[in-house]
């Protein structure tokens, strides 16, 4: 985890001190057992979106671990984990799309996917090598750790979101993350939809959306 990426992740850690999920120190230090006793019990929605948005979970995941190493001590609350759209190993031709979709000056574009273009061949050429997983191979695995976030296990209620028209992270992908974490025990649902582009789920279909959302929190909810 880059610098950048932890002073980017310090006020979600200032709002769980807030909210009362994490001793309210501001130096690393071991949770005591009185410190647990006075920690509420959590009320989380976690919501991540696309494979940037499991990234910084993850990131959180690390640093978390790093200030509170007994982070065991916790309760684990209501907490529930939603993956919207991810999470996915990608291909050169959907980070040629993604590019598109960002990036509108052409020349940039011929740059960036010329740099992507060389990346998944490093990456190819490691793994074929050395076995060496790339990014997106390690994110998928500490998706499917039941200690995540302190306050999650397998029995934590997880949603994976995607369609089939997603351009950006294949439907597939999403699929075979999901059912490898219902075979490993996780408690998993499993929504796919039509033809809504990527990560616009809730955009064009609301009700349904929303919906899956509110079922998967509702079971969450019943664990307290």
């Amino acid at each position: 985890m880059t610098v950048a990426q932890q002073a980017n992740l310090e006020p979600v850690l200032d709002v769980l001190k807030s909210l009362g999920y994490l001793p309210a120190v501001n130096t690393s230090r071991s949770i005591t057992t009185d410190d647990a006793a006075a920690i509420e019990p959590p009320r989380l929605l976690i919501h991540a979106f696309s494979n940037g948005g499991c990234s910084q979970l993850t990131c959180l995941s690390r640093l978390l671990k790093a200030r509170y190493p007994n982070w065991s001590l916790l309760k684990p609350g209501a907490c529930a984990l939603i993956l919207d759209s991810c999470p996915g190993l990608g291909t050169a031709r959907h980070a040629r799309r993604t590019i598109e979709t960002i990036v509108r000056n052409p020349i940039i574009q011929i740059l960036i996917k010329a740099l992507s273009t060389c990346l998944f061949f490093y990456s190819a050429v490691t793994k074929r090598l050395f076995g060496t997983r790339n990014v997106l191979e390690v994110l998928k695995a500490d998706l499917n750790r039941p200690n995540l976030l302190p306050w999650t296990r397998k029995s934590t209620p997880r949603l994976y979101l995607c369609s089939k028209k997603d351009e950006v992270v294949d439907f597939y992908e999403v699929e075979a993350h999901a059912k490898e974490a219902r075979e490993v025990g996780f408690d998993v649902s499993f929504e796919v939809f039509e033809d809504t582009p990527h990560v616009s789920h809730a955009k064009y279909e609301p009700k349904r959306y929303w919906g899956a959302i509110k079922a998967t929190w509702d079971a969450a909810s019943q664990q307290i």
